[in-house]
């Protein structure tokens, strides 16, 4: 167009002017400096800070009052996300406090579901109360305390940089951690977990790995598992079992508080045990209890009484691949008593001088006993045809 000539109104509306290219806004570069270093650990944390500076704040103005306000929000749940994350040595100084094994009660089991980037965790359940009374946690619980005290030894004599991530070794009772046990909805115990290193807040449900008890040697089962699941340095896991000066000690008194007893009464002693009616009295209480049943229970490891439905306690469980250990003490009692009377009226029949009527008395009561007996056979097998008298 010439200089001076009018452009018509229709021509104008589809013209528009042009602006020069925006210049890009250059904001400073995130800077962590003034975050504790114990609590900068998270690089996912930090790199999506950077990433989400850079795509974001990088191309809006930061003059604006909604821009400094979003700017400030964002650093501030920056910072609260590196806080939050519970740090080895932040376990270390608040819940380990010098300890080797962290215990977990119904206080600080909440930090089972927080972030844990360089630690990894290795979690007992047990259940040692009277109220449960797990025998296989009291059977696995020794070892279990002896791999983490020898993790804690090993540990002293390496770098961290050798270490890698450390392994913290757990153990929660039912007794103190009610709660606890709620939340992971357990039925029975005991249980190892392995929870991982995680940069997220999880459920204490989620168990990224778990023991399973069917190996023989318990110990060196569990040592070969968590260095397959914590990829931990074997070296860290041998086993080291410190000398335990107490019971040297009070062995070595004992022993010589025995030696100085024969010493000052050999002769006492000598007769002590030459006595015949010691023998036959220790040869017949063993002999008692074999036949009631003792090794059974002890090898079936059988419960005490049994309780119905109905609240009524049972005493003797019938059938002859099952038994009760009050039912041992009451066979042990009929037996035991069958014997001393046998020995009565053998000694009253050897006194001639009125020795009748005590005999007869004494007939009596190992008849009753022995009619009581055989009722308790007949509670164990129904189908027995014979009896004497029935007492119950």
């Amino acid at each position: 167009m010439f200089p001076g000539t009018s452009v018509p109104d229709e021509s104008r509306r589809g013209l528009r002017a042009s602006s020069p290219p925006p210049s890009k806004v250059f904001l400073p570069r995130p800077n962590f400096s003034f975050i504790p270093a114990y609590k900068l650990h998270s690089r996912a944390v930090k790199e999506h800070v950077e990433q989400f500076h850079s795509t974001l704040l990088y191309s809006l103005c930061p003059n604006s009052l909604p821009m400094k306000l979003l700017h400030s929000i964002f650093w501030l749940t920056a910072i609260i996300q590196l806080s939050l994350a519970l740090t080895y040595k932040q376990l270390q100084e608040k819940y380990l406090k010098g300890a080797n094994i962290l215990k977990i009660d119904n206080k600080n089991y909440k930090l089972i579901e927080e972030p844990r980037e360089d630690f990894e965790l290795i979690l007992f359940i047990t259940a040692n109360g009277a109220e449960v009374n797990c025998r296989l946690c009291k059977e696995f619980q020794p070892p279990f305390e002896i791999l983490a005290n020898s993790y804690a030894t090993n540990k002293a004599d390496y770098s961290d940089e050798e270490i890698g991530k450390p392994v913290v070794f757990a153990i929660s009772d039912f007794t103190y951690s009610r709660k606890f046990f709620e939340a992971l909805k357990l039925q029975n115990v005991p249980k190892i977990f392995h929870y991982a290193s995680t940069e997220k807040a999880s459920n204490a449900l989620n168990v990224d790995n778990e023991y399973d008890f069917t190996a023989a040697d318990f110990i060196a089962h569990l040592r070969n598992w968590i260095t397959a699941t914590t990829k931990v340095d074997p070296k860290l896991l041998e086993i080291h079992i410190p000398p335990n000066y107490n019971a040297i000690a009070t062995n070595v008194m004992v022993a010589l508080i025995l030696l100085i007893v024969i010493y000052k009464k050999y002769e006492l002693i000598l007769a002590f045990l030459g006595n015949k009616n010691l023998w036959q009295g220790l040869s017949m209480v063993t002999i008692v209890a074999f036949i009631a049943g003792h090794m059974f229970n002890t090898i079936r490891n059988t419960q005490y009484i049994m309780v119905t439905q109905s609240g009524s306690p049972v005493y003797v469980q019938p059938g002859h691949q099952q038994q009760l250990g009050v039912e041992t003490q009451i066979v042990g009692l009929l037996y035991g008593s069958l014997f001393a009377l046998s020995v009565l009226l053998y000694k009253a029949g050897a006194n001639k001088e009125g020795s009748g009527w005590l005999s007869i008395v004494i007939s009596i009561f190992v008849f009753l006993l022995y009619s009581g007996l055989i009722g308790v056979f007949h509670l164990k097998n129904m189908g027995y045809p014979y009896s004497l008298i029935r007492l119950f």
